[in-house]
């Protein structure tokens, strides 16, 4: 893709950002890129960046894979001396610079969830063109293992498969965090991530979906443990019920209940979840809910 406008849109103490637009491309898929920050106070270590790729041909594309390469060579520019891992935990990959330095340089979704791959490649392993991209971008797994030994390393961050239907837009947000060890990118993770889902954004950056028809409600936000929550359904049917965390990971599957039709009372049993943010999800065959939720110790 080639850079058609590069322009910043804001530069306000607590709310700086730039647009990136990207047009020429055989598929007549727009990219759009957003990128966060901040005040020094609130995010001097992380920025967020929204990518919205919009399909302006009148084709449809039913395998739309999504990937972002980083090859960091900081402080030095020595290209041999990077070093690669993974932080299971923050569900993030990083690299830096081997040579005697501790800076490194991590990169994680915020949105969307679903299934997410992480890879390392060097410079034998680099993909050579499109086809061998594309199918780098189909391997929605972690890798296995991470490099013991400096070389020339990239990494990429990659999810999918999307429809993306004429004129539809799929948007994909991103961070890149920085610490000195993975304790620290971890921390930093979180922090960002706190930020992004509690900071007031338009609602064309908000990255939660809202659920107009109600089908469920949550009386309160924190809980301790137990709680109930109200599924509305318009018909009697079975309804998963499941816990995401805010890496969209699935961290409780509270199993399959019977609903009736109307209002129904559900007793969640979340004690066994450590505290923070988490989304409680219910679906059926004719619709899905999220609700945001916390978790307090």
């Amino acid at each position: 893709m080639s850079h058609s406008s590069w322009a910043w849109v804001d530069d306000s103490l607590y709310r700086s950002f730039y647009r990136l637009t990207d047009v020429y491309h055989g598929s007549q898929i727009v990219v759009e890129r957003t990128g966060f920050s901040w005040s020094q106070d609130i995010n001097g270590d992380f920025i967020i960046f929204v990518n919205k790729f919009i399909n302006t041909s009148r084709a449809s594309y039913d395998t739309v894979y999504t990937g972002f390469w980083y090859d960091f060579d900081i402080p030095t520019t020595n290209f041999t001396d990077d070093s690669a891992g993974y932080v299971q935990s923050a569900n993030l990959c990083y690299m830096s610079d081997a040579g005697g330095y501790n800076q490194k340089l991590g990169i994680r979704f915020l949105q969307p969830s679903g299934p997410q791959g992480a890879h390392w490649f060097n410079y034998a392993t680099t993909p050579g063109d499109d086809n061998a991209y594309y199918s780098a971008l189909q391997d929605v797994s972690i890798a296995s293992s991470w490099p013991s030994v400096p070389a020339d390393y990239k990494i990429m961050i990659n999810c999918g498969p999307y429809s993306l239907g004429a004129g539809d837009t799929l948007t994909v947000v991103y961070g890149v965090v920085a610490a000195y060890d993975e304790s620290g990118l971890a921390a930093t993770a979180m922090r960002m991530t706190q930020v992004w889902d509690s900071l007031s954004l338009s609602a064309e950056e908000q990255p939660l979906p809202v659920d107009t028809t109600r089908h469920l409600l949550i009386p309160g936000k924190f809980f301790t443990g137990v709680f109930s929550a109200l599924i509305n359904v318009p018909c009697e049917e079975p309804i998963e019920v499941c816990i995401f965390d805010l890496w969209g990971r699935k961290v409780l599957d509270l199993g399959i209940i019977q609903a009736e039709k109307g209002e129904n009372k559900v007793l969640i049993d979340a004690g066994s979840l450590p505290a923070g943010r988490y989304f409680l999800r219910v679906s059926s065959s004719s619709f899905v809910s999220t609700e945001k939720f916390g978790i307090l110790k």
